[in-house]
């Protein structure tokens, strides 16, 4: 008898990649990984040459740096922007903390990247590897998770965590892969290598419950497709590269069947429970 690990309903999962066994529930729509992807926790030290260090700043940089203009426009959007402290987790080389700077707000980060740590574009970095049991020091009013929460498995027990280090009615914001696209539907049931999977992909009833199990209410989740990865993923990469480095293509739109949803969760304060 097979349980989903997201919703733990019962006789609902249906196979959609036998080579690499990743379900889906049919009851919840979330896909996961049965065993679960042991992936490294903090990138090995490696001794890049100039040239490949060069290669990364002039290709993955500024690609990062537009997704995360789309970021700061949901934010800006959705929220008053009056924080005083944020966090952001799996912050890459660093651009949200950054742009976040410059309204004021104070942001620091984490990255297990290395590589990323020593080209990052701010020095409020800690090297490091965030899951259910990474400890912090202090409190944020504002703690994101962009691109990260779908690699990890125990979701609950990660926003559970997450939840310890908010300041009362903090929030979190997510950025993840959306399970009900089609595009994600397809990609997981085609994918042939693990390592570029992820563990858990909670859907939005997955969400929406975290209010009643573990006090996050989920204040907005909104979905789009991401165009940049679709092409990178399916379509030549040198083309895919020029085509969004020169403007030619946005790299986020709206769309009800989009790959990515972005998502605002809010801890509710002791009074409302």
């Amino acid at each position: 008898m097979k349980k989903c690990l997201a919703c733990n309903s019962i006789n609902c999962l249906k196979m959609i990649n036998q080579n690499l066994i990743i379900y889906r529930c049919e009851i919840c729509q979330a896909i996961f990984l049965e065993k679960e992807y042991q992936q490294q926790k903090i990138e090995p030290t490696k001794n890049y040459s100039k040239m490949k260090e060069t290669y990364f700043k002039q290709t993955q940089k500024p690609i990062e740096e537009k997704i995360v203009n789309y970021y700061m426009n949901y934010l800006t959007a959705k929220t008053k922007m009056n924080f005083k402290s944020v966090l952001d987790i799996g912050t890459g080389y660093g651009y949200l903390i950054k742009k976040l700077k410059n309204f004021g707000v104070y942001a620091e980060g984490i990255e297990s990247s290395k590589l990323k740590n020593n080209l990052a574009v701010t020095n409020n970095i800690q090297l490091g590897y965030f899951d259910e049991n990474f400890e912090l020091e202090k409190k944020y009013d504002l703690i994101c998770l962009t691109q990260v929460l779908n690699y990890l498995r125990n979701t609950v027990q990660v926003l559970l965590n997450i939840k310890k280090y908010l300041n009362e009615g903090g929030l979190i914001f997510i950025v993840t892969t959306n399970p009900e696209s089609k595009y994600v539907i397809e990609d997981y049931s085609n994918a042939t290598k693990e390592s570029y999977y992820s563990n858990m992909l909670f859907s939005k009833k997955n969400f929406k419950k975290l209010k009643e199990e573990i006090g996050l209410e989920m204040m907005d989740y909104t979905i789009y497709r991401e165009d940049i990865a679709l092409d990178f993923t399916h379509n030549n990469s040198v083309l895919t590269f020029f085509k969004y480095r020169m403007n030619l293509k946005k790299p986020m739109v709206p769309d009800s069947d989009g790959n990515i949803a972005m998502i605002l969760l809010k801890k509710i304060v002791k009074t409302q429970l």
